[in-house]
């Protein structure tokens, strides 16, 4: 059973940037987001994404705290900007949230020690058990 108020103190002073190109998933995942976190940057794509996170460390002298992302997006791809994340911060927690089902991406995800993966279409309920998750043992 999903217990909102553990998930909304886990999160309630930490940061998510979210990075998805569907504009539809974009509104109703960010809506979700903003209702548990204390900040929620939305991005279209990798490289805005990856800017977003730089900015984010240089405006508050730390990184945002959970990263979301798709896979499939114009510019640069979820993947490409988990590493570019990675290498700025290889603790980073990272949620990927994808359709594809690439035994390739599997192979990547693994070797960038993805943790968090939630298939599309997503369902409140494993959003916010993968939040839970994610958000446990971060101190802000």
């Amino acid at each position: 059973m999903l217990d909102y108020c553990d998930i909304f103190s886990k999160c309630e002073h930490l940061h998510a940037l979210y990075v998805e190109d569907d504009t539809d998933v974009a509104q109703e995942v960010s809506e979700i987001l903003n209702d548990f976190f204390a900040t929620v940057t939305v991005v279209e794509d990798g490289e805005d994404g990856f800017e977003a996170y730089k900015l984010f460390y240089q405006n508050n002298n730390h990184y945002i705290d959970i990263v979301l992302t798709d896979i499939n997006m114009p510019v640069l791809n979820g993947i490409d900007m988990s590493k570019k994340i990675r290498q700025l911060n290889p603790a980073q927690r990272i949620i990927i949230l994808t359709a594809m089902h690439d035994p390739d991406y599997s192979e990547e995800l693994k070797n960038l020690n993805i943790q968090y993966i939630i298939k599309k279409p997503i369902k409140t309920k494993d959003l916010l058990l993968t939040l839970s998750q994610a958000s446990s043992n971060i101190i802000r």
